[in-house]
């Protein structure tokens, strides 16, 4: 595991940020360094709005969220684990660097409740008033969310280090 702001798949708490069209974003560092497998969110579409959720993963420019590493558009209602967690594979796997900043964007013109984590991890958040441009938003409780990592079948391959 890269990150993850829940010390298990059933920590989280109840309340939680309101995601809209003005966004969320929500930092980590990456313990782990590997091609990008999943991430899992607590999350989900507030009322019965066909509303999607685009999500994306991205690089970290002097604080601020900049180049998309993948992106994920999830549509209502959102299809979850047995524990009502959103679990979004990665198509490309890109790498993830061990110690690099990275965001977890989330918008939507509907409302998803993202719940925060636990046990609470109390950061800096942006927020996205325009397209394409983050500002930094207040101090909250991050929201609940892991990334994994894994050995990047492709890097392997070109490196002719794969098994035969």
């Amino acid at each position: 595991t890269a990150f993850s702001s829940c010390s298990s798949t059933s920590d989280f708490d109840t309340n939680g940020f309101l995601v809209g069209a003005k966004g969320h974003a929500d930092w980590f560092v990456s313990k782990t360094s590997g091609g990008l497998r999943t991430i899992k969110l607590k999350i989900g579409p507030v009322g019965s709005s066909g509303e999607r959720l685009l999500l994306t993963l991205r690089q970290d420019h002097g604080g601020f969220p900049e180049r998309t590493v993948e992106a994920f558009l999830v549509h209502n209602p959102a299809t979850t684990d047995s524990a009502g967690w959103l679990v979004l594979d990665s198509r490309h796997q890109p790498m993830l660097e061990a110690g690099k900043k990275y965001w977890l964007c989330a918008k939507s013109s509907g409302s998803w409740l993202w719940h925060y984590g636990q046990p609470a991890i109390f950061q800096t958040t942006m927020y996205s008033p325009r397209r394409a441009v983050w500002t930094v938003g207040e101090s909250t409780n991050v929201c609940a969310f892991s990334v994994v990592t894994g050995k990047n079948v492709s890097s392997s391959l070109e490196n002719g280090s794969a098994v035969k």
